[in-house]
């Protein structure tokens, strides 16, 4: 009889089936398990022997795209497991950097400015991509100081302290 994971990944555990199945869960919150499994399979897979085949896998603008919207419609652990996936992905590969595009960073951005419980996770992957330096430029704009000067301010300690967090490593650059 086969495994749950066989099950749910196939035999193979191919990092290929794992991402198109989270890109496909990634906006269901019901899907939590499902998903949850998905990122752990992944995130062994990025530390495993095969590392550069789930890196390949991931280094492509939807796989990434899906990672953040697991942030943005999933709750609790699920969402650091997103984000660290991402930020796992963002140091190990070039090709994933290139793959930022304005899109991602506008929805890490809102992440700030819409929803104060994504300030966390979407500060985390902000200040991971301060490292490099031509991901940096399309943070280092005026509107960014702006919002997260207001995010400072925000009601919410977690989105208040990652802005803050945030702010002081884009000054130390």
């Amino acid at each position: 009889m086969p495994s749950i994971m066989e099950l749910l990944f196939g035999s193979s555990y191919d990092p290929e089936q794992i991402c198109h199945k989270l890109e496909l869960l990634a906006d269901d919150p019901a899907s939590k398990k499902t998903v949850e499994k998905c990122l752990q399979r992944l995130k062994r897979g990025i530390s495993g022997e095969d590392a550069s085949l789930f890196i390949g896998a991931l280094s492509q603008p939807h796989r990434l795209e899906a990672l953040i919207r697991v942030v943005y419609n999933q709750d609790g652990e699920v969402k650091r497991m997103a984000s660290d996936i991402f930020t796992l992905v963002i140091q190990r590969s070039e090709l994933a950097r290139r793959a930022i595009n304005k899109r991602l960073i506008d929805l890490m951005i809102s992440g700030y400015t819409t929803r104060h419980d994504l300030a966390v996770y979407c500060g985390q992957i902000i200040r991971e991509l301060f490292h490099y330096q031509e991901l940096s430029v399309c943070l280092t704009q005026p509107f960014f100081f702006i919002i997260l000067l207001k995010s400072m301010g925000s009601d919410s300690f977690d989105a208040a302290s990652d802005a803050f967090e945030t702010m002081s490593v884009l000054v130390f650059l």
